[in-house]
């Protein structure tokens, strides 16, 4: 009688464990597709218009110019001190 109680709750724990994992899986596919659709949405125009070779060097352009941008007035700063001192 033991172990027929013993395989009758094996049994039933291995039902309520598919049971978890196949919910955990339907989460994670909602997730995933949730993520899929925010990313979409969020996806830059130039992208969508261009293609992702044109996207990808105007970011790198962007990127250089941005950093330039940087440098340049951080050295206009120094320059300024300079001046004054």
């Amino acid at each position: 009688a033991f172990i027929l109680k013993i395989r009758v709750l094996c049994s039933f724990l291995r039902q309520a464990a598919s049971t978890a994992l196949n919910y955990a899986l339907t989460l994670s596919e909602a997730a995933l597709a949730e993520i899929r659709a925010l990313i979409f949405e969020l996806r830059p125009e130039y992208l969508e218009k261009e293609g992702l070779i044109a996207a990808s060097e105007y970011l790198r352009f962007s990127a250089n110019h941005a950093n330039s941008r940087e440098f340049i007035s951080a050295d206009s700063r120094d320059s300024r001190k300079t001046a004054k001192s």
